[in-house]
Order: structure tokens, then sequence, then C-alpha cells
């Protein structure tokens, strides 16, 4: 995980699957330990909050690798330098993809793990676990809420890794986390591979999705009731082992999308990073 410092961006923290917490405050130049005191070293997503630079929290757990399994929340008050085990009692032996803080309310945070989706209300002390499908227990590998809507609210999207028939696929939410519906139009047909989606800096309805099991990057339309998906592949490579570029050989285990916009000839656009 990698999380910058809203404020500074001089001061950026990063987490390693079995190395603990890392902080830097010039850059990158320099790196020190800030996860001396955590139980465990299986750190995964980090998450700063984006109106107190001081409250850092970090989910345990290899969620990739599965080498270590995950013990709860690790928070922060002091900038990393010192964290309080929180939800420990609750989240028991999920391992972290995601966590996000609601842009609108920082109190607020979502976080997506092998057994499920779990929500704050105050700031990352207390945690309550969101049924999704009629289950609790589904496993989501991203999790990732977008910009304002004209319509109004954000979008919540998160990508649900669990095999089964009407489980697997992509999930969103309209008010705040509280409810999750699955998208029955994501065009995966039987072939449940790694799926990672995240959400458009730039559009509230527009998310993209990337899926190893048919080797496809996927751009979605939210129309208030679901997703129109577009296979924007194109030429992205497709090789699969060592004998065609390797591109998707370790699509299981660090497959990952993100958008960021940017701007060109006056226009804003998402650039799409796989």
């Amino acid at each position: 995980g990698i999380a910058f410092d809203p404020t500074d961006s001089n001061t950026i923290y990063m987490t390693g699957s079995a190395g603990g917490i890392l902080k830097t405050t010039d850059g990158g130049a320099n790196w020190s330990m800030q996860g001396d005191g955590i139980p465990y070293p299986y750190a995964g997503p980090i998450a700063v909050c984006p109106t107190d630079r001081n409250v850092v929290l970090v989910g345990t757990g290899d969620y990739d690798g599965g080498l270590g399994t995950g013990y709860g929340v690790m928070r922060s008050v002091d900038g990393g330098g010192s964290w309080e085990w929180v939800a420990s009692n609750v989240i028991q032996s999920a391992a972290f993809s995601a966590i996000v803080f609601d842009p609108d309310n920082s109190n607020r945070i979502l976080a997506s793990t092998s057994r499920g989706i779990w929500k704050s209300e105050n700031q990352g002390l207390t945690w309550a676990q969101i049924t999704t499908n009629g289950n609790l227990d589904l496993n989501f590998s991203a999790l990732s809420v977008g910009k304002a809507r004209n319509a109004g609210g954000r979008l919540y999207v998160a990508s649900c890794l669990r095999q089964g028939s009407g489980v697997y696929g992509v999930y969103y939410s309209t008010d705040l986390g509280a409810t999750w519906s699955r998208d029955a139009n994501f065009p995966v047909g039987t072939n449940m591979a790694r799926l990672q989606i995240t959400t458009s800096a730039v559009d509230g309805d527009v998310v993209y999705a990337v899926q190893g099991g048919v080797r496809k990057v996927f751009r979605g339309v939210f129309n208030g009731s679901g997703f129109t998906w577009t296979d924007i592949t194109g030429n992205f490579p497709n090789g699969f082992d060592s004998t065609n570029t390797y591109n998707w050989s370790q699509q299981s285990y660090d497959m990952h999308i993100s958008a960021a916009a940017h701007t060109v000839n006056g226009n804003v656009r998402d650039d799409v990073y796989v």
C-alpha cells in the first residue's frame, strides 16, 4: 500500500505485505519504520485522513500473497508515531484489499476485505460488516469511490472474487456504502478470474475494470441501476507467458488498475493505468 499526506506531497506512507509500515518526509530520499509496535508485520492498504493528516489507517493481512492473516485495523493519530489496534475483535482472519475515506465526510470509512465490506462512522474506531447480495463474507479485491455525480451523491464500486453464479463480479452502492447491488451486466460469462475495478477521476458515473481470465480492460457507464460496459482493451498486450510478452502471467496475484485526471489541450480526461 501507498498513501500521500493530503497537505504535503513529500510525506508518503508505504506498507509491505510482511514488512510493516514505512514513512518518508523528504519525497522518498529517506525512510523510517513506523510500525515497530504493531503485533504482526502483515500490512496492506493504507489511507490518510483527508481532513486530518495525523490520522492514518492500515488494513492488515497479505491479501494478494496469502502469507499473513489479517487481524484488524491499525490506527495512528500522530502521523504514524504510535499505533492503536482497532477492530481486532470484529475483523478477524480477513485480509484487507482497500481502505477508502468518504470524500465528503472523513468520519466515514469503507474497507474491502477477503471477508466482505466493512464500514466505520467514527474515523476507524469501530467497524460494522455490510451485507452484500445477502452475504457477509464475500471476497472483495478492490473498492473505490468516485467523483460527485451529476445526479447527486457518489458512486462506490467494489470487485468480488468469490466463485459462484450470481455472486462474482462488480458491486455498487449509491447510498454511502450502506447497501450494495451486484451488476448483472459485467461481460465475463463464466470466466471468474481475478477482477480489479476503479472509479474515474473525471466522471462520477464512469468506472474501469480489468479481468485477468479474459485478459481484457473495460469501461463502465452507470445508468442508475447498473452499468453499460465497453471493451477498451484495444492494443493492450495479450501475452500470457514468457513466450509472448509475459503480460498476464501474474494476473491472479498482482493485477491493478487506476485512473488519474490529465489535462490535454484544455480538456480534462482520464488516463488509465493497468
